[in-house]
C-alpha cells in the first residue's frame, strides 16, 4: 500500500495528479513539493515540503515529477536517496542525453518509473489500437494524425507567455509539449524508420519556441509488416481544440477522435459508423494510468509507458528538429544509439 506521496511541482498537471491520488488513495499522506514558502498548501494535500532534502526525509513511496522538462533530471537525482518510485510527466526530459541519464539512474536503483503519456490509457485509443492490431481494416497504408489548441486557452487564468509551453528554457514548443502523438503513433504503428519535418513560429504569440510542426514519417517493415506512411501535424494555433488520428487500410478506415472520445469506421461511400463511444471523462485516462502504476509497484514490475519509451520519444523529437534544420530525412535510431 502506498502511504506517502510527493507531488513535485504544482501547476495544472500537478493539481490533476493530486486530485486523482487523493481519490484513489484517500488515506495517503500526500505532500506538495514547492519551494515557495509563502504558498498555501492545496486543500487535498497534507501540507507542503519546501526542499528536496525535506522530500527525501519524508521518505515517499511514490513521487510525481510535474515540473518543467529541463528540471526533471536534477529533481530525480535529488530525490533518488529517498528510494521512491516515480511517475514522470511527459516528456521524460528536455533532451535524450538527460533522458538516458535518468534511465540509467533509476534502473541502477531498481526503481519503478512510469512516463505520463496517459493517452495510452484512453479507452477509445486502446479500442482503436485493438482494431488496428486485429487487422479490422487490413494492412494500414497511410495515417494522418493531428493535434492543436490555442495556447492562451490551455491554462485558463494564467499568462501563457510564462508557461512551460511558451519557453525554450523550460522545454517548451509544439514538438516536446505535444509529444504524446509521437508516443502513441509509435505504440500503435511501430518504430519510425525516418522522419522529415518542418517547424516554425508562425503566429503572433509571444513565445520563443515553435508554435507548429509538420512531420512525415515511414515505419519500419519487418516480417509481413509493411511500411506505413504517417503524416503528423502539431500546433498551438487552433482556436477549437482538436486531436485525432485517421488510419487508412486495405478494407476501410478507422478514425479516433479524442475530443468526442469516439472511434469510427468507414468502409464505403455510406460514411462513418461509430464503433466505440467513451464517457468523455477528462480524468479517465489519468486514473487508469495511476491504477496501472500502483499495480506495477505492488507486483514489482516495470510500468508502461516506461523509461525506454520516454527516451524513444525524445529521439523522435530530436530527429524532427534535426530534419527541420537540415531539410533531410533523419533516422531516430541514429540518435538513440548515441
Amino acid at each position: 500500500m502506498i502511504e506517502r506521496i510527493v507531488i513535485a511541482g504544482y501547476g495544472s498537471i500537478g493539481a490533476r495528479h493530486l486530485r486523482i491520488a487523493r481519490s484513489l488513495l484517500p488515506q495517503a499522506d500526500i505532500r506538495v513539493l514547492r519551494r515557495d514558502t509563502a504558498y498555501e498548501p492545496p486543500s487535498e494535500s497534507n501540507g507542503l515540503l519546501n526542499s528536496y532534502s525535506d522530500a527525501c526525509a519524508f521518505k515517499p513511496q511514490l513521487t510525481v515529477v510535474c515540473g518543467p522538462a529541463t528540471m526533471h533530471c536534477a529533481a530525480i537525482e535529488c530525490l533518488l536517496p529517498s528510494e521512491t518510485n516515480f511517475l514522470i510527466e511527459k516528456p521524460l526530459a528536455a533532451d535524450s542525453e538527460s533522458g538516458r541519464k535518468i534511465e540509467r539512474s533509476l534502473r541502477a536503483g531498481g526503481r519503478i518509473a512510469q512516463l505520463g503519456y496517459n493517452l495510452r490509457y484512453s479507452t477509445a485509443l486502446q479500442e482503436f489500437k485493438k482494431l488496428i492490431d486485429s487487422s479490422e481494416i487490413g494492412k494500414v497504408r497511410f495515417v494522418q494524425a493531428s493535434v492543436g489548441q490555442w495556447l492562451p486557452s490551455w491554462r485558463p487564468g494564467r499568462d501563457y507567455r510564462q508557461s512551460v509551453s511558451a519557453r525554450s528554457e523550460l522545454g517548451g514548443g509544439a514538438l516536446l509539449e505535444l509529444s504524446h502523438e509521437l508516443d502513441y503513433l509509435r505504440w500503435i504503428f511501430g518504430e519510425f524508420a525516418w522522419i522529415q519535418s518542418y517547424s516554425a513560429h508562425l503566429s503572433d504569440l509571444q513565445i520563443n519556441v515553435e508554435d507548429c510542426a509538420s512531420l512525415v514519417a515511414v515505419t519500419h517493415s519487418s516480417g509481413d509488416m509493411q511500411q506505413t506512411l504517417i503524416s503528423l501535424n502539431l500546433d498551438f494555433l487552433q482556436r477549437t481544440p482538436a486531436r485525432m488520428c485517421l488510419a487508412i487500410g486495405e478494407y476501410g478506415s478507422l478514425r479516433w477522435n479524442a475530443v468526442s472520445d469516439r472511434v469510427e469506421r468507414s468502409e464505403d461511400a455510406a460514411g462513418w459508423k461509430t464503433v466505440y463511444a467513451g464517457e468523455q471523462d477528462a480524468d479517465g485516462s489519468y486514473r487508469a494510468e495511476w491504477r496501472a502504476l500502483l499495480e506495477s509497484i505492488k507486483k514489482g514490475e516495470d510500468a508502461k509507458p516506461g523509461l525506454d519509451d520516454g527516451v524513444r520519444a525524445l529521439c523522435y523529437v530530436e530527429a524532427a528538429r534535426k530534419s527541420a534544420e537540415t531539410g533531410q530525412r533523419i533516422s531516430p535510431a541514429t540518435l538513440d544509439a548515441v
